[in-house]
């Protein structure tokens, strides 16, 4: 059939909006595999942190998309001008954490963490676009209940030049990536210590940037299911947190997150609300259709990515066979009260 002029015009906006609806739904998906809350929301910002926490999510990054997401400043300084609040570019409710705190402006978000001095460690669906396609940012967190650190020195932004390895990007089994940066960094230390035999029913903490929000850590979870390819455990995670690294109790290095259950539903009002799926404490089972996985989120267990090449394993010089130490403490903090305290226990530990 034929339209006149007036009509086509209609159903050319209508078409348009229509695929703007289309390409929000799928930039939603597409800028990180989906998560969720187990029972209560335990993400806290780093300014909630105590030292220790603090300084054990230094080395982790946003793992960006896009271009002029940073205004570089002639002092080789950097400032995150173009922001949304949470609100504005996913569709929040208004009582959604979070909702107004504000997102860099890219085109897609992944977490990572620092592996060697010059290697990112990822998800593989974080590690598929060109190198020159990424920005890759440390130290994007608030600092106080108001204020978001924007504006960055040129030792916390990195690009990248060379996509390392990449595993399979599904979410589950071997999805892991490598990114090399432009060069090696400053001030922040690789995590060089981890945990490859955990327990089910050990604590896990995640670190990441869930939807691109400021840096979150969430101690809540815990492990579920223990495999050697894959772990299950419930941490709170979203979009965006696909990359995160997952730590134990102590701070050593268990794992990549990399997918799970739907990490929000729609309440009916065109708003986005986190989907809340039963923590495993309680006894109770998901609801038929509620996207929730029973065992949690799928972590990648950090010896997949070391062993994944035999160049790998020689950059990256861990030890993936050897009983796992009796360690208290990964780095040296800047809080000495904790430093002492690990000091003090390993010389009793010592005595014994």
């Amino acid at each position: 059939f034929f339209l006149g002029a007036g009509n086509m015009r209609h159903a050319v906006c209508v078409f348009a909006l229509f695929c703007l609806f289309l390409l929000g739904s799928s930039a939603q998906k597409s800028r990180g595999v989906s998560r969720v809350i187990y029972g209560d929301d335990g993400r806290l910002d780093t300014y909630q942190l105590d030292e220790f926490d603090t300084a054990l999510g230094r080395s982790t990054v946003q793992v960006l998309q896009g271009f002029g997401i940073l205004t570089e400043h002639s002092d080789g300084t950097f400032t995150a001008e173009r922001v949304r609040t949470a609100k504005d570019m996913w569709s929040f409710c208004p009582d959604e954490r979070f909702a107004d705190q504000l997102i860099m402006d890219a085109n897609a978000f992944c977490s990572g963490f620092l592996i060697t001095s010059k290697w990112i460690g990822t998800a593989a669906h974080c590690a598929l676009a060109d190198e020159e396609d990424y920005l890759i940012v440390f130290g994007f967190e608030l600092t106080s209940e108001s204020e978001t650190r924007l504006e960055f020195s040129a030792d916390d932004v990195y690009k990248v030049d060379k996509i390392v390895a990449v595993g399979t990007p599904g979410g589950k089994l071997n999805d892991y990536g490598i990114l090399q940066l432009d060069r090696k960094v400053v001030g922040y230390k690789p995590y060089t210590k981890i945990n490859h035999q955990t327990l089910i029913g050990d604590p896990l903490t995640l670190i990441g940037y869930p939807t691109g929000l400021p840096k979150k850590t969430d101690k809540s979870g815990q492990v579920t299911v223990n495999a050697p390819l894959i772990l299950r455990g419930t941490v709170d995670s979203y979009g965006g947190n696909s990359g995160s690294p997952v730590f134990d109790h102590n701070g050593l290095l268990v794992g990549i997150l990399v997918g799970g259950s739907d990490d929000f539903v729609d309440d009916g009002h065109w708003c986005k609300s986190s989907n809340i799926c039963p923590d495993r404490d309680s006894g109770e089972k998901p609801s038929e259709g509620s996207g929730c996985e029973e065992l949690g989120e799928y972590i990648v267990p950090i010896c997949v990515l070391i062993e994944s090449s035999e160049e790998v394993a020689a950059e990256i010089n861990i030890d993936c066979q050897g009983e796992q130490p009796e360690t208290v403490f990964t780095y040296d903090y800047s809080n000495s009260s904790v430093l002492t305290a690990s000091i003090l226990m390993f010389l009793c530990l010592a005595l014994v």
